[in-house]
């Protein structure tokens, strides 16, 4: 398993223009693997070292399956300087099939929108980003 699961993070996240969102509102849980989760522990901005993978289930219903995934994996510096080195990713709910892998295009360009968050959307976290054992 490439990501931690610990702190399930259920809510449904807020909604935006559905001509330029292609993660309409939906519920989801995001998961940080350790390496991610090590810079919550960061004074705000986060930045994430290499190897930090965050993944995001898209769910219909908050009791459902997923019906897609993405993912953002922080590689090696020079990897895609214009996106701060992620590489982004959809991979089907199953977690069988990675349907999309991405250096450049639509999801590198909404997330520009937070570059200054290191490229990552933050409104899954609390208030406070005390990291719990």
């Amino acid at each position: 398993m490439i990501f931690d699961i610990g702190d399930v993070s259920k809510q449904a996240q807020p909604k935006k223009d559905q001509q330029n969102n292609v993660h309409p509102t939906s519920f989801g849980a995001v998961y940080l693997n350790d390496i991610a989760r090590s810079a919550l522990t960061q004074s705000k901005p986060l930045i994430y070292r290499e190897g930090a993978v965050i993944v995001r289930e898209k769910l219909e219903t908050e009791a459902g399956s997923p019906v897609l995934l993405t993912a953002m994996i922080k590689r090696k510096k020079g990897f895609n300087p214009a996106a701060n080195d992620w590489e982004f990713l959809v991979i089907s709910g199953d977690a069988t099939k990675i349907k999309k892998r991405e250096k450049t295009g639509s999801c590198q360009a909404c997330h520009r929108s937070v570059s200054a968050k290191d490229f990552v959307f933050d409104s899954y976290l609390p208030v406070s980003t005390t990291v719990l054992p």
